[in-house]
């Protein structure tokens, strides 16, 4: 049994040489705290805005500072009451930051403590430096010859019978009955370079299951089976691993629980580890191969959260408070819910703003683009979303997006799509704008066709498709060799400027709007679409949210729309349209009236943009006449015919709403 003031005293130094030097790092240190305490599950402890225990950490102590150490361990925690719980913190703590210069500071400063009370540190070191940690109660001599609890990984051969789809037979168990086995993908290679592919399987008591697969690079080599060893415990710091898709860590946590991040450790994870990430990101092999594809960039950044808890299939929703700029008293907090949840319908993944111009529609946009890319956490209710990539796309003059290279402190990737060329700044006011030439405009169009015809999943099939949309066969044809093998296209840049060169306002943003995402776009990336439907006829906005929507349902992506345009309306479902209605200096948001998605632009009109209240001017006509006529069905309809024309159904319909509505009264 420790004493409470032996606890408190090895807080004290954890506090001194760990806790505050990586106070900020939420990215190592929250999975240690999940992977005791189910914070995750845990409701909120004080703060009402959010659901559980950690959002309210991830605000209060990462973010806000207004949570300290002992706050949140002991207050919140309870970490100083229950000796197993104590003990297995520091044990992780331990592991954590075995390789950073605060370990040996920190093990020497709590060891002789733990020592006099029979507690004690042992480290055991494989033949390839990797180092594993344990505390232990009891006699010390006992406690060093206690065996590393961690499972052994064996390479063994297999036959492979489809190398792109990694199937294989023939697999050469090993005789330990619990283990890891690693078989290697040797007809497999990236970028005609790297071979790192392979699949990892969990042995349980002889019965084999599969983990996934994996990618394994050693820095400086190309083939990671020459360099790897037959068997091994943990991988030593040139080594680093990921996942390739979700299912890798899902299955991880699966079979392991708590204990998943002990063997990712040992595979020197870097999607649990963002220290290793850091180590390794810059390595061609990194780029060219541990995340040449988009499962693998995706778990790289989900990796952690499946593994202790999150769920991920809200990852992507999130509330966000707003103070509209013209609410001087600063009292106006609006709360905006944008529920993005994953495989969602496509109609579903894009939430449609509409309000009169001055209402905050773009104010809103702009602020959460630079939160959401920058990761801050200042108008976020709970987690920030984990989105890929933010675009921003807007075709008026007069907007101030952030440029894509002008945001200071960027997290995940940002691309700015619209006219401004350049922007500068002061005090928050931009003082000097200027506008994209048309030939920048067709570098960049041209530039991003190249980067689509580059792109691993074959994408310039889907740009062909969506092009072909609002240009003729025969001028595309002259920009890319369309007709032969997707492996062999090849692009014309003098074909490709003459499209765009002869494309209408409307076509020209339909091929600079469509390249841009093509071009940037990842899994789970988000678009904020500032009133698309400017210079664009109503078939061609129709022609391009359409577009737009099968683009997010490939990528599971999702977009924020502001528009004025019932068109745009009609694509989405009514859960996902907000009214926004502005009265003097207060910000009001509501639902739609009606069912929106596939209803009629008329209908959508009259409920949304609130034309039913206001007199039509054919409306005052039609009062009028019937009034001079004496409410005279036939005469009313022989004076608005035209030429013998019939009367169009809406027209006959107020007629007799007319008619009837004299004889009522």
């Amino acid at each position: 049994m420790m004493t409470y003031e032996i606890k408190k005293q090895v807080y004290e130094l954890t506090k001194e040489h760990i806790l505050e030097p990586s106070r900020f790092n939420s990215n190592d240190l929250m999975p240690v705290i999940s992977s005791i305490w189910n914070v995750y599950n845990l409701k909120n402890t004080e703060d009402k805005r959010y659901n559980n225990l950690d959002d309210e950490i991830d605000k209060h102590f990462f973010m806000n500072d207004d949570w300290d150490e002992d706050k949140l361990f002991i207050g919140k925690l309870h970490l100083l009451d229950d000796d197993h719980i104590f003990l297995t913190f520091i044990e992780k703590l331990l592991n954590l930051y075995v390789s950073s210069p605060l370990y040996n500071a920190y093990k020497e400063a709590i060891r002789p403590i733990l020592s006099n009370i029979g507690i004690h540190i042992s480290e055991i070191t494989y033949d390839n430096g990797q180092m594993n940690v344990h505390i232990h109660v009891g006699d010390k001599g006992q406690a060093n010859r206690t065996e590393d609890r961690s499972l052994r990984f064996y390479i063994c051969k297999s036959k492979i019978t489809n190398a792109v789809m990694f199937y294989e037979t023939n697999i050469e168990w090993p005789d330990d009955t619990n283990c890891f086995v690693l078989t290697f993908n040797a007809e497999w290679n990236d970028n005609f370079s790297y071979k790192t592919r392979y699949n990892l399987y969990y042995v349980c008591d002889s019965i084999q299951n599969h983990i996934g697969e994996v990618k394994i690079i050693k820095r400086g080599s190309d083939n990671t089976s020459d360099v790897l060893p037959s068997s091994f415990y943990s991988l030593d710091s040139d080594f680093c691993s990921l996942g390739q898709s979700d299912n890798y860590y899902y299955n991880f946590s699966k079979f392991f629980k708590e204990q998943a991040y002990v063997y990712l450790a040992e595979l020197c994870d870097v999607a649990l580890y963002s220290r290793l990430q850091k180590e390794f990101e810059k390595e061609p092999s990194f780029i060219s191969s541990l995340i040449r594809y988009n499962d693998a960039e995706r778990a790289l950044r989900l990796g952690r959260y499946i593994v202790y808890g999150r769920d991920i299939s809200n990852a992507f929703s999130f509330q966000y408070e707003f103070i509209p700029p013209y609410n001087k008293q600063k009292d106006n907090l609006v709360v905006f819910d944008f529920n993005f949840t994953k495989d969602i319908e496509y109609y579903r993944r894009a939430i449609a703003l509409i309000g009169e111009n001055g209402v905050g529609k773009s104010s809103l946009m702009k602020k959460m683009v630079k939160e959401i890319v920058t990761n801050k956490n200042e108008n976020f209710r709970g987690l920030n979303p984990l989105f890929s990539c933010v675009m921003a796309i807007t075709y008026s003059p007069f907007d101030d997006y952030p440029l894509s290279d002008s945001l200071k402190g960027k997290t995940i990737d940002y691309e700015y799509c619209g006219l401004v060329d350049h922007l500068e700044e002061e005090n928050n006011r931009i003082i000097k704008k200027d506008l994209l030439t048309k030939d920048k405009q067709i570098k960049i169009f041209i530039k991003n066709v190249h980067v689509i015809l580059e792109r691993k999943e074959h994408l310039i099939s889907t740009w062909i498709e969506n092009v072909l949309k609002v240009i003729n066969q025969e001028t595309l044809e002259k920009a890319i060799n369309f007709k032969e093998s997707i492996l062999n296209y090849t692009l014309n840049d003098n074909g490709l400027e003459e499209m765009f060169e002869k494309a209408s306002s409307g076509e020209s943003i339909f091929l600079s709007v469509i390249s841009s995402i093509l071009a940037k776009i990842r899994y789970d990336s988000i678009l904020f679409l500032d009133e698309p439907e400017q210079h664009l006829h109503p078939a061609g906005i129709t022609v391009l949210i359409s577009s737009i929507m099968g683009i997010l349902e490939r990528y599971n992506s999702f977009a924020v729309i502001s528009t004025h345009s019932p068109f745009i309306i009609r694509e989405i479902s009514s859960s996902n349209v907000k009214i926004l209605h502005r009265k003097n200096e207060r910000l009001y948001s509501s639902p739609i009236g009606i069912e929106s998605f596939g209803e009629e632009v008329s209908a959508i009109s009259n409920f949304v943009f609130e034309d039913l209240d206001r007199e039509k001017r054919y409306e005052e006509i039609i009062d009028k006449l019937s009034a001079m006529h004496n409410y005279d069905f036939g005469k009313i309809i022989e004076t608005l015919q035209n030429n013998g024309k019939s009367l169009g159904l809406n027209t006959l319909l107020k007629i007799n709403s007319i008619i009837r509505k004299n004889k009522e009264q």
